[in-house]
C-alpha cells in the first residue's frame, strides 16, 4: 500500500496559517478613527525616548494587556503633547501624567454620568502618559454608556 503524503502537508501548511493568522491578529491594534495611526504613534514616540536616552515606554504591550476592545485614538495635537511630556520625563524623572491627574480625571468621567467613582492608588510605580490617559478616559466613557444603556428589555 503506498502512502499518501498530500494528508500531512495539507495539515502543516494549515497549522502554519493559523500560526500566522494568529500572530497577526494578536499584534493588531485597532486605530480605525484615529487621525494619527498607532504605528506612527509608535514609531514617532520611540524614536523621542530613544533620542532623549530614555527606555522606549512599549504601549503596545501594555495596550493589548488591557484589553483587545479598547480602540486606539491619537489626534496630531494629542501627539504633540504626548511628545513634550516625554521631554518632560527626561528632565524631571517622573511619570508625564501623575496619578493624581489621572485619578481627578477618571473621577471626572464618572461624575459626568452622576456616579461617584474614581481610582484605586497603584501598587507599584505608576506611568501614563496623555495618550494613555486619553484613551483610558475614553474605554471608561464606552463602559459607562454601556452601563446606563442596560440590556434591552
Amino acid at each position: 500500500m503506498k502512502k499518501n503524503w498530500i494528508g500531512p502537508v495539507l495539515m502543516l501548511l494549515a497549522a502554519v496559517v493559523c500560526v500566522l493568522v494568529g500572530q497577526w491578529y494578536v499584534t493588531r491594534v485597532d486605530d480605525t478613527g484615529s487621525p494619527v495611526s498607532f504605528r506612527e504613534y509608535r514609531e514617532t514616540t520611540r524614536a523621542a525616548y530613544e533620542r532623549l536616552g530614555l527606555e522606549p515606554m512599549d504601549y503596545q504591550a501594555r495596550y493589548l494587556e488591557a484589553s483587545r476592545l479598547i480602540p486606539f485614538y491619537c489626534s496630531p495635537e494629542l501627539l504633540e503633547e504626548e511628545l513634550a511630556a516625554i521631554q518632560r520625563q527626561a528632565e524631571t524623572g517622573e511619570s508625564p501624567v501623575s496619578y493624581e491627574a489621572f485619578s481627578m480625571a477618571s473621577a471626572a468621567v464618572f461624575a459626568r454620568y452622576g456616579i461617584e467613582g474614581g481610582t484605586y492608588p497603584p501598587d507599584g510605580p505608576f506611568y501614563c502618559t496623555p495618550v494613555m490617559l486619553e484613551n483610558s478616559l475614553r474605554y471608561l466613557e464606552t463602559l459607562l454608556v454601556m452601563q446606563q444603556e442596560g440590556p434591552a428589555a
